[in-house]
């Protein structure tokens, strides 16, 4: 019900953000840590790939927890192995980018994969909203960053452009 209701405050503009500056550096490896013990009851060792020097953005907090919280439950949901979670700094963006294996999407899951409601895994429907990556593709574009899916060899990667104070003018 929380999910629900948070989709429809984002999508009416009735979500209020509290942004000032912060580290993603910092709030990534809070987040991954928040989930230690799941990747320990599943067996999985994440490879892990952050930059260490990282530039601060101006965003909500409170959104980029949930935003990272949405992608790494996504990927212990539906991964067994091969879990990977990168952050880089380019020029213009900091780019973050969560992989993990997926033998049950398709190519054609790709466009659908961000709409409200939908589950590519049929099997596990039951248990699944299909709002998670909605509200994350919500929250970002709200934000002025961008995301993006997509498949490579088997492997569903997300990933996100954040905007960086350098490539503010």
């Amino acid at each position: 019900i929380t999910s629900f209701y948070d989709l429809s405050r984002l999508n009416n503009s009735e979500f209020k953000f509290n942004l000032k500056k912060i580290n993603l550096k910092t709030m990534l490896c809070d987040s991954i840590a928040m989930y230690y013990n799941d990747f320990l009851e599943k067996h999985i060792e994440p490879t892990i790939e952050i930059d260490e020097k990282i530039d601060d953005i101006i965003s909500d907090e409170g959104a980029v927890e949930r935003i990272f919280s949405n992608l790494i439950g996504n990927m212990l949901k539906y991964a067994d192995k091969n879990i990977k979670i990168s952050l880089s700094q380019d020029k213009k963006y900091i780019v973050s980018k969560f992989e993990n294996l997926a033998p049950n999407l398709k190519e054609e899951d790709m466009d659908k994969l961000f709409d409200r409601f939908y589950t590519a895994d049929k099997s596990r429907s039951d248990k699944n909203t299909g709002l998670g990556l909605a509200i994350t593709k919500v929250l970002i574009e709200k934000l002025g960053h961008k995301i993006d899916a997509k498949l490579v060899n088997g492997s569903l990667i997300i990933e996100i452009k954040w905007n960086n104070l350098r490539g503010v003018s």
